[in-house]
């Protein structure tokens, strides 16, 4: 079994009743679920940690398939009836589908219909999920491998750890991952865009910023943001008035330059 340090409570918190928590190239929802209930966990493969420039060997990028080898907390105690993802992975999860236009991953599970106990009876007093995923060819899962980071800031990587029923608040991967990665965009929601959509984002440092919205072929559809603007976390409203499609949002500051891709509907 895979395991590493636990971290429970840093995943699955969302926003609302029709939100979904992401945290290190994954969300999960909806608010409210239970271990009963229908989840859907979306998988952005080149988010996860390891990302593909920290290990390419380990990274989710590129990967062909998407399995769960994971477990349940019972009261205080996880990774409890284990859901095999090995190099057999006879027992893992599997079926999840990918997007041909975001490469996202994703696929609806209801819990208790994966881990059960003695002779399938139900399991009781469930209050988690925990659980690592790998994209490898059969016989070498984890030469693709993804995880979350771990807690308070650090930088290496960790099991994810869902807290059931999901609530409370959204979160973000924290900005000294993100500084860490090269990184500055933190979300951007809702996206799929209808109307309107925030764009959240940090600065390492003060500087001057720009935040565009490109088209699919890289036509320039609208300027956010140009300004000198200081160190910290820092949103915008896009009101996407545009056809529907494919858009990437590019955050440049302090010589580096951010994007992430956006549907508009």
């Amino acid at each position: 079994m895979k395991v590493r340090i636990l971290f429970a409570g840093v995943l699955a918190s969302l926003l609302s009743t029709a939100a979904m928590a992401q945290v290190d190239g994954i969300t999960v929802g909806p608010a409210g679920a239970t271990f009963n209930d229908p989840i859907t966990i979306t998988v952005y493969p080149d988010q996860t940690c390891p990302l593909p420039s920290a290990d390419p060997n380990k990274s989710l990028s590129g990967a062909s398939i998407i399995r769960i080898h994971g477990g349940v907390t019972l009261g205080t105690t996880a990774w409890q009836n284990v859901v095999d993802a090995g190099n057999g992975a006879a027992d893992a999860i599997t079926g999840f589908t990918q997007d041909p236009v975001t490469g996202y991953w994703s696929k609806t599970i209801t819990p208790n219909a994966y881990w059960t106990g003695t002779g399938g009876a139900p399991l009781i007093g469930v209050t988690g999920l925990n659980f690592v995923l790998n994209g490898g060819p059969a016989g070498t899962q984890w030469d693709k491998e993804g995880k979350g980071s771990t807690p308070a800031g650090g930088t290496a990587c960790a099991d994810y750890a869902v807290v059931l029923p999901l609530s409370g608040p959204i979160t973000e991967i924290p900005n000294s991952i993100l500084s860490a990665r090269g990184k500055m965009i933190k979300t951007i929601a809702p996206n799929p865009v209808v109307g309107a959509t925030t764009i959240k984002y940090m600065l390492a440092k003060t500087g001057n910023v720009s935040v565009k919205v490109y088209n699919a072929i890289g036509t320039e559809v609208a300027t956010l943001v140009q300004e000198n603007q200081e160190a910290g976390d820092h949103s915008v409203t896009w009101n996407a008035n545009v056809t529907a499609g494919i858009y990437h949002v590019s955050v440049s500051a302090n010589g580096l330059s951010d994007a992430m891709k956006v549907i508009v509907k």
